[in-house]
């Protein structure tokens, strides 16, 4: 078998994200490739109560702008990426959308995942968004209230075993 490198990258505010990163972790893991997860985190952090009351959060997401993250991701020792973030406002997290930009036009493999409270395939914006930028998208599926779907699972797992090689 040949042994994949996995980073698992995410921005998680309330802990839902986070649940769902660790899920794909343990199951990436058990399957014999090596896995390395990341928590992305803006430096100037959002408050942690009423997000969606929050003026800063809410004019970063809605006008699309990029944050200051620290990041220390080596992302050409990885064969795939996998990128999980929030909906907020129906998109991504000015988080992960300042992540996605910097490796612009790099032809990354990823895995991408949404985690929000409705069933609105907000993955399928976030895979055009990542392939806009020249990603290559293997895969994404949304979660819905932090759990993930089996079926999302397998696949996720069946790709990782055959596509990523």
């Amino acid at each position: 078998m040949i042994v994949m490198r996995i980073a698992l990258v995410y921005y998680s505010k309330t802990g839902r994200t986070r649940r769902v990163a660790q899920c794909i972790y343990e199951s990436v893991k058990s399957l014999g490739h090596i896995i390395d997860m990341y928590e992305l985190r803006a430096r100037r952090e959002y408050m942690p109560y009423l997000l969606h009351l929050n003026p800063r959060l809410l004019y970063d997401t809605l006008i699309k702008r990029k944050v200051d993250i620290e990041v220390k991701i080596d992302v050409d020792k990885y064969n795939c990426l996998i990128i999980g973030s929030p909906i907020w406002y129906n998109t991504i997290t000015p988080v992960i959308r300042t992540f996605i930009e910097l490796f612009r036009g790099k032809r990354l493999k990823v895995i991408c995942f949404t985690t929000s409270d409705l069933q609105m395939n907000y993955s399928l914006r976030f895979r055009k968004e990542l392939e806009e930028l020249g990603y290559e998208v293997l895969y994404n599926f949304d979660t819905v209230k932090g759990k993930i779907r089996e079926e999302d699972m397998k696949r996720l797992v069946e790709i990782i075993r055959r596509e990523v090689l």
